[in-house]
């Protein structure tokens, strides 16, 4: 038999484990010193507290992330009134939520093109109204938002209007409501309203549209 001391035997042999291998049909020896207390379940359990204590906090982390996220969401709509209680048509974008609603992009379609520029100076009735002749008697007004800007919760904002209080048919009420009737349609199949917004944290981006699920033009 070969001896081959691989490591000084310790004087503490409680300390240390003789493990004997066989090789090529001679007995050889190892004596490999070992810490024993890597096999004792108590080593693990300061490591298993740690690594769960880790897991929890993480775990704990995205729940308080996701609780922060929905606390301060965000739902932005656009709203119109075609009643002609105020002498005018109005748009208005209000947020229906708990959040500010951060602008990302804020466009407007005439016909299926985007009205580049400035939109209070690009804007036209006429191209809405065409050559009715009451179309002379509109004045629109459009207020832009700029991307960053924030939508708060609360009071409607108004976003366009077109201010009929000129109009012939002002104190023709039943004339005025067929105008107004016209007008409705001739907006809704002409002009799109999109505004893409995020909530606070900048996770998600929402889209609102005017009209409802109408499509663009491409």
């Amino acid at each position: 038999m070969v001896m081959i001391d691989l490591l000084p035997i310790q004087d503490s042999l409680a300390e240390v484990i003789h493990d004997t291998i066989v090789v090529n049909n001679i007995d050889t020896v190892f004596v490999l010193s070992q810490d024993s207390s890597i096999y004792d379940f108590t080593y693990w359990i300061p490591i298993i507290i740690a690594l769960s204590a880790v897991g929890v906090s993480f775990y704990t982390g995205l729940i308080n992330r996701k609780h922060n996220i929905l606390s301060v969401k965000s739902l932005l709509q656009i709203e119109s009134d075609f009643t002609p209680k105020n002498s005018s048509i109005d748009f208005t974008i209000v947020n229906h939520g708990i959040g500010p609603a951060i602008i990302v992009s804020y466009k407007f379609f005439v016909n299926g093109e985007e009205i580049l520029g400035n939109l209070s100076d690009n804007f036209n009735a006429r191209k809405i109204f065409g050559n009715d002749p009451e179309v002379q008697n509109i004045k629109d007004s459009v207020t832009e938002y700029s991307p960053g800007a924030a939508i708060s919760p609360g009071a409607p904002k108004k976003i366009l209007s077109f201010d009929f209080s000129d109009s012939s048919y002002i104190n023709d009420s039943i004339g005025i409501n067929l105008l107004l009737h016209e007008w409705k349609k001739l907006i809704i199949e002409k002009l799109r309203i999109e505004i893409i917004y995020e909530l606070m944290y900048k996770e998600m981006q929402f889209k609102t549209i005017f009209p409802p699920n109408k499509q663009r033009k491409n």
